[in-house]
């Protein structure tokens, strides 16, 4: 597995990647990760250390190491470029990705590659393995190769010539594609056709998790964020709509609402502008395990996408809610990927993000159910965690891998 982002770095896209490959090993199949040093990530970093749940993977994650001075790099950048036949971000640690998979493969050949984007150069040490050795190459894509606007859901396609040469080879050369949804697929393929027309949809996998719940009632209405909040991701609707909550059922004193990741928004400045300065809990960066804890304790969990037109991301935090069993609330695109998996799979609601009112109703609605106490039987998650489960992910990637055998 090519994987940029892995174990121990703490952001969403290594904590996806990790969990495959955990759920690699229970299935009992053997793995080997080649990734990078990313401790020095700071705008997308949650922790660097080796949770426990992680440990099976130390042993089997080969962090590739390269010169870092800046004179060393440039010469270094350019003669890696012309080794791997693409000038791109990152070609130095894909090189030499490339090369330790070539010593693994001679101490244990492996059967399949897999490359895990983002970054897309996650593809190019996996690109030249595979044609090297022989086998099958499975390429994922996790995030648009471009990311909708506000303005638009297909804006040019901002890319230079040798990124977009780069691209289309990996489009042809590789045996399959996979993406988490078909909405991500379907855009790849409004710039790479032949993504679309050789892809999987494979979700992310959950990691096995057994709930830690309160066993009495809670007296304090909790919504929980997990993430960064950047730009488009405004967190001002949701403010807006707890406030007309509190206002509308007089709950002054039964709300809470925690905030766990980055923010380039001052949060403190729109609990204020709200009166919801005693509602706020804003955690900043915390480790995965403790932010499972606070998961795990919420009433409802809180996804918070930027309103575009479509939404065709499938958060990785999504399905980490959906393994504590709590509902959730995705304040989306009305038309996106979350919304279909919530009508189909339940688990929660989705509310329209470019509405205040929606998002209002929709918090108001979970609010008297939890006032009720029968906000957890209102929404069963069953369904919706068996979609992201191990066994059927595992099952997914063994007919995959069947059929790239077969063409190879």
């Amino acid at each position: 597995m090519f994987a940029p982002a892995f174990a121990p770095l703490g952001n969403p896209e290594a904590i996806v990647n990790t969990n495959l490959a955990l759920a690699f090993l229970a299935a009992g199949w053997d793995v080997e990760i080649l990734t990078r040093d990313l401790s020095g990530m700071t705008d997308y970093m949650y922790a660097m250390e080796w949770e426990n749940s992680w440990l099976p993977l130390k042993n089997r994650t080969h962090e590739i190491q390269y010169p870092g001075k800046k004179l060393t790099a440039i010469g270094d950048t350019l003669f890696q470029g012309m080794r791997g036949g693409y000038l791109i971000e990152g070609c130095r640690w894909a090189m030499r990705a490339y090369d330790a998979a070539l010593v693994l493969h001679r101490k244990k050949p492996f059967d399949v590659v897999l490359s895990r984007a983002q970054p897309h150069v996650a593809h190019l040490g996996a690109m030249l393995f595979a044609g090297r050795v022989g086998i099958p190459w499975i390429a994922n894509w996790n995030d648009p190769i471009v990311h909708p606007s506000l303005e638009s859901n297909y804006p040019p396609l901002a890319l230079g010539t040798i990124e977009k040469r780069f691209i289309a080879r990996v489009a042809r050369d590789a045996n399959l594609h996979t993406f988490p949804a078909e909405r991500l697929k379907n855009h790849a393929g409004h710039y790479f056709p032949v993504l679309a027309e050789r892809a999987r949809i494979i979700p992310h996998v959950a990691h096995a998790h057994t709930p830690s719940k309160p066993q009495l009632p809670r007296r304090i209405f909790t919504l929980c964020h997990v993430g960064n909040l950047g730009p488009g991701r405004d967190p001002e609707v949701l403010f807006r709509a707890v406030a007309d909550l509190v206002r509308r059922e007089n709950a002054a004193d039964s709300v809470e609402m925690k905030f766990i990741g980055i923010s380039s928004y001052d949060l403190a400045m729109l609990a204020k502008k709200y009166q919801l300065e005693h509602m706020l809990r804003f955690m900043g960066r915390l480790r995965h395990s403790e932010i499972q804890t606070h998961l795990d304790s919420a009433d409802v969990l809180v996804v918070l996408e930027a309103p575009i037109q479509e939404g065709i991301y499938l958060p990785s935090k999504f399905v980490e809610y959906a393994e504590t069993g709590t509902p959730v609330i995705a304040i989306s695109p009305r038309t996106g990927t979350l919304p279909d998996l919530l009508d189909q799979y339940g688990g929660g609601i989705a509310v329209d993000a470019r509405s205040v009112e929606d998002v209002a109703h929709g918090i108001e609605t979970l609010f008297r159910l939890w006032k009720d106490d029968r906000l957890s039987a209102s929404f069963n998650s069953a369904s919706l965690c068996s979609y992201f489960s191990p066994e059927r992910i595992i099952h997914e990637y063994e007919q995959m891998f069947s059929s790239v055998r077969i063409k190879a």
